[in-house]
């Protein structure tokens, strides 16, 4: 029975873990070899799960490599044709901005949150998303990854329930999710919620 990891504990007058993890990181972006990081899960129990306590550890021990994923992708769009823009806040407006690496847009995106989410598993693991709320890019609600292990199941300018749904609708049964979501609503463009046969079959396979 876990009640606490680092200074992520339970708060029972709001029916939630919250607080803080211990994770590490890379000394060339984030200046030191482990950050403290916001985290937070819904939960009414008073007590981890095994799995819950898994992800916890597995975020602990490979945030760096989560973290290289999420810009990895972020630039992966750029090279299909999404345009940036910075945010100035001085001047409130928005500048276009092209990004020559990956690690270039670490600057950008803020300080992330990680949220467990309860009952979601696959694998003894529970998936997590990472939400970015002080993005300083034109993406607008903010922006999520949704992850299971370092697998990148979605991204997106969402919030964490938003993009569960969405996944939902295509597929109620999360252990059947895989990885690289953002690539088919990016290749399908408007015709992404009329084509629900056609999203299974480029994100889940023939094997579904």
């Amino acid at each position: 029975m876990i009640e606490a990891i680092d200074k992520f504990t339970y708060q029972e007058r709001y029916q939630c873990w919250d607080g803080s993890i211990i994770v590490t990181s890379t000394n060339a972006l984030f200046g030191e070899h482990e950050i403290e990081l916001p985290a937070y899960m819904e939960s009414t129990s008073t007590t981890m799960t095994e799995e819950e306590y898994q992800t916890v550890c597995y975020i602990k021990n490979n945030f760096t490599s989560i973290y290289y994923a999420i810009l990895q992708t972020l630039f992966a769009w750029q090279e299909k044709g999404f345009c940036f823009e910075r945010y100035d806040r001085e001047t409130h407006a928005f500048h276009p901005i092209e990004f020559t690496c990956a690690e270039d847009i670490h600057s950008y995106i803020g300080m992330p949150t990680v949220e467990i989410i309860s009952g979601y598993v696959k694998e003894g693991y529970a998936f997590f998303a990472v939400y970015f709320s002080d993005c300083l890019l034109s993406i607008e609600h903010g922006l999520t990854a949704l992850f299971q292990k370092n697998k990148c199941i979605d991204i997106d300018a969402s919030d964490t329930r938003s993009l569960i749904e969405t996944l939902e609708h295509f597929e109620e049964d999360c252990a059947k999710w895989k990885r690289d979501f953002w690539k088919v609503k990016d290749e399908l463009g408007t015709r992404f919620f009329d084509e629900r046969d056609l999203v299974r079959e480029k994100w889940l396979g023939s094997g579904r």
